[in-house]
C-alpha cells in the first residue's frame, strides 16, 4: 500500500478588531510506496535532501539514527500564510506561499495503477460523461 506522512501541522488563527492573520504549515510530507518488499526507494516523493522513512510507514524513522530531523518550526516544507488588513498597512490583503524543494521518484506502474483506480466502472462512463458534458457547458 502507499501511505502519505504529514509531520508536524500547524495552523494559527490570530482575529483582532481590524485585521485578520492565518497561519499554516507543514513540517514535512513524504509518499511511502509499501507495494515492493526491499525497495531502494521506499519513499515516492519525500523533501529534497531529507532521510527516508524506513520499512514500516506508520511509524517514519530516520535511515540514520544519529541523525536529527530537520523539521524544525522556523523552517517548514510548506508555509501559507493569509493577512486581512495587515498592521503595517501594505496592502488590504497579503497571501505569502512557500515551500521546499521536492524530489519525486517517477515510476510508469504507479501512474497504471492510479489510473486504474480512478477509473470508473464501464457501466458507469455514459453517466460520467453526461455530467462531465452538463458541467462544462454552463
Amino acid at each position: 500500500m502507499i501511505s502519505v506522512i504529514f509531520d508536524d501541522f500547524n495552523v494559527d488563527v490570530t482575529q483582532h478588531p481590524d485585521n485578520l492573520d492565518a497561519t499554516l504549515t507543514l513540517g514535512g510530507m513524504h509518499v511511502h510506496d509499501g507495494t515492493p518488499p526491499e525497495t531502494l526507494y521506499p519513499d515516492i516523493i519525500r523533501m529534497k535532501n531529507t532521510p527516508s522513512c524506513i520499512s514500516n510507514p506508520t511509524t517514519p524513522k530516520l535511515e540514520n539514527k544519529n541523525e536529527t530531523s530537520i523539521f524544525t518550526p522556523d523552517d517548514p516544507f510548506f508555509y501559507v500564510k493569509f493577512e486581512h488588513n495587515p498592521l503595517d498597512k501594505r496592502a488590504d490583503r497579503v497571501l505569502t506561499l512557500k515551500m521546499k524543494a521536492m524530489e519525486v521518484l517517477y515510476h510508469c506502474g504507479y501512474l497504471e495503477e492510479i489510473f486504474a483506480f480512478l477509473k470508473p466502472p464501464k457501466s458507469q462512463l455514459e453517466s460520467v460523461a453526461a455530467l462531465l458534458v452538463t458541467y462544462f457547458l454552463k
